[in-house]
């Protein structure tokens, strides 16, 4: 009888870890600059839970006897530090296995910010030539732009991250 009591709290302990394990994942996520309403999602499987930033799949949690079993997509497990701690299955070579444990579930809180705005910044945008800041940016020699990920779309920057400046005061091309 005390068996079955003991795995129903264990049981209930592992839910328990698993769903603080991504409610703090949300809450550090909630606090960067770039978040908005779906950027980050929380979706579950028969097998695991996925971590999902901008729609790009970043983190796999399995429950396995009474401890989290993590997951990193390849992509990111160098953003998260955690690059030379996985090991990988043939069947499935995108995700690093990670190993349970403290360390690991720090490492990837401590670096969630990080691994999120990669995500912002890696999200596709639409091209523009440039926008109404042109001068200002020229004035400056850099984009100005408050809206980093918009601004990834804009063509004259490349043009000033090259040293090429068409407008204003430090306009070096003819």
């Amino acid at each position: 009888m005390n068996d079955d009591r003991d795995r129903a709290v264990n049981g209930c302990e592992r839910r328990v870890k698993k769903n603080q394990f991504v409610s703090k994942l949300q809450s550090r996520v909630m606090e960067c600059k770039d978040y908005s309403e779906g950027s980050f999602e929380h979706k579950n499987h028969k097998q695991h839970s996925t971590i999902w930033l901008f729609h790009n799949a970043v983190i796999r949690i399995r429950e396995v006897e009474n401890e989290l079993r993590v997951e990193i997509k390849r992509d990111y497990l160098e953003l998260f530090g955690l690059e030379k701690e996985a090991t990988f299955r043939e069947s499935d070579a995108s995700w690093g296995r990670l190993p349970s444990g403290n360390h690991t579930i720090n490492r990837i809180l401590d670096n969630i910010e990080m691994v999120f705005e990669q995500c912002y910044l890696d999200t596709t945008v639409e091209l523009f030539g440039c926008c109404s800041r042109y001068l200002e940016c020229s004035d400056n020699k850099g984009c100005v732009h408050p809206d980093r990920r918009f601004a990834q779309g804009c063509m004259y920057k490349s043009n000033l991250e090259e040293g090429r400046i068409f407008y204003g005061v430090n306009r070096n091309v003819p």
